[in-house]
């Protein structure tokens, strides 16, 4: 056994076969140690109909958030930070840990269906995806992501709002994140 711990562990995160380091990323990571979650859902929107979700970030976790929107027809995708006001009722959404073998439970809630908040706050993403049908031309299809995480503020309440710009348009919705414990102490850089 080498004394150095790097060479060690290199060593061991190596294939055995082509040598090739074998490393996750960091999301992977967070899904084997059971601290990534997903809710997902489906509404068929009428034109101007706004499908609306509330989420709570945890005081104390960091949220690193993620989603993907799929619609039959143009939507209007937004996200605001520390809504305040309004939010009234919904149904309350039970996040699905990845980690189908982990008995951990989110911390970020999420509700789908609330009334709209009566102050937004401030608007952390808008995007349009899709067009809108035209005289014999059917709407298409659009979707709207965000594939780099964002991480939510701690304890801050978040709205996202979908709107159809279409009547008839079949939405799918699926929200990621994983939660961690920011670290204390000695930082390499800021």
């Amino acid at each position: 056994m080498n004394s150095f711990p790097l060479i060690n562990l290199l060593q061991n995160a190596r294939d055995g076969n082509t040598f090739a380091l074998s490393v996750v990323d960091y999301e992977h990571h967070e899904i084997h140690a059971g601290s990534h979650y997903y809710v997902e859902g489906t509404a068929n929107l009428t034109d101007t109909e706004q499908f609306t979700a509330k989420f709570v970030a945890p005081s104390g976790k960091q949220a690193h958030l993620v989603w993907d929107i799929y619609a039959t027809g143009q939507v209007e995708v937004l996200l605001y930070e520390d809504a305040v006001g309004g939010m009234a009722g919904g149904s309350t959404h039970t996040p699905i840990n990845s980690n189908r073998n982990s008995t951990k439970a989110a911390n970020l809630i999420f509700v789908s269906g609330p009334t709209t908040s009566t102050g937004v706050g401030t608007q952390l993403h808008n995007w349009v995806a899709g067009s809108t049908a035209k005289a014999n031309i059917r709407a298409d299809p659009g979707s709207a992501n965000r594939s780099n995480e964002i991480i939510l503020k701690e304890g801050s309440t978040h709205m996202g709002i979908i709107v159809s710009n279409v009547d008839n348009n079949y939405v799918t919705f699926r929200m990621s994140w994983y939660e961690h414990t920011p670290k204390t102490g000695l930082k390499v850089a800021d």
